[in-house]
């Protein structure tokens, strides 16, 4: 039999642990933890302050727009009023003349002159307004009928062939290709 060793202190139930010594390569480790940690502090802490100034320089971007819009708009009436002016007082001039050229055809008749040439100006507002509506009318349907053959296009044929490479679909994307040649 072999003799029984007596237990050494450090391995003893009843003995405290010494804390373990740290070791040059766990000094090094911790220090590049801790150089890491840092610098991703600083570089968070950079891109923090990067948002910031962006979000500060897209507001007054935004203001700076609003502002430039509200000076378009106030620029665009005082236009509209100056040209509204121009337009009426034409209006008035060619209305009294018209007027008094019919009063004259009708016998000197004033309020005869005056009847005329308010309907007839009314008449071709009304048909120049009329006009215009049924123009935009048209542009309307045009416009839908582009955007629903487009729509079409790419559930018939997908996205990606929808439009061709040059942009003009998929009826012209396969115009322009060369027809291949038979080997000879």
């Amino acid at each position: 039999m072999s003799p029984v060793m007596p237990a050494s202190p450090e391995t003893s139930e009843g003995a405290e642990r010494a804390p373990p010594q740290a070791s040059i390569s766990d000094a090094h480790e911790i220090e590049a933890w801790e150089r890491l940690l840092a610098s991703l502090f600083r570089h968070v802490s950079e891109a923090a302050r990067h948002v910031r100034t962006l979000a500060s320089v897209s507001t007054e971007q935004a203001r700076l727009r609003l502002r430039r819009a509200r000076t378009r708009i106030l620029w665009t009436l005082l236009f509209a009023l100056v040209v509204a002016t121009i337009l009426v007082s034409g209006a008035v001039f060619f209305a009294r003349g018209l007027a008094a050229s019919l009063a004259v055809l009708f016998g000197q008749r004033a309020w005869l002159g005056e009847l005329v040439a308010g309907l007839v100006l009314l008449a071709l507002a009304g048909a120049g307004l009329a006009l215009a509506l049924a123009r935009e009318e048209r542009a309307e349907l045009a416009r839908l009928r582009r955007k629903y053959a487009h729509d079409e296009r790419q559930e018939r044929h997908g996205p990606e062939r929808a439009e061709g490479e040059d942009g003009r679909g998929a009826a012209g994307a396969g115009a322009s290709a060369q027809p291949e040649r038979a080997a000879p």
